[in-house]
């Protein structure tokens, strides 16, 4: 399992709102999980298992959607292996990219 990581918080807090890496770069990478803010700070993204899941605010009322068009200002993701199959021999790591 690995970890890695896209932006930090701190730019962010600081104003760097742009999106990061959109979501569809991602898509086709099995047992994908993966969390961050949308571009502009206007909504959340969550990857589960590879589907995504984009919540906004529009007009007072969340909003859901399933696309993969949305760009991440900050994210943090990680592939996963199958249930019932054994870790990978490489260990766990952790990478930053900013």
């Amino acid at each position: 399992m690995s970890v890695r990581w896209v932006g930090a918080q701190r730019y962010m807090l600081g104003g760097d709102i742009d999106g990061k890496v959109v979501i569809r770069s991602l898509m086709g990478r099995p047992h994908l999980y993966a969390l961050g803010p949308r571009v502009g700070v206007s909504g959340e993204i969550t990857v589960f298992d590879g589907t995504p899941c984009i919540a906004r605010v529009i007009d007072g009322r969340i909003r859901l959607e399933d696309s993969a068009d949305h760009a991440v200002v900050l994210r943090s993701s990680t592939i996963m292996s199958r249930p019932g199959t054994k870790p990978s021999s490489r260990g766990r790591s952790t990478t930053r990219q900013d």
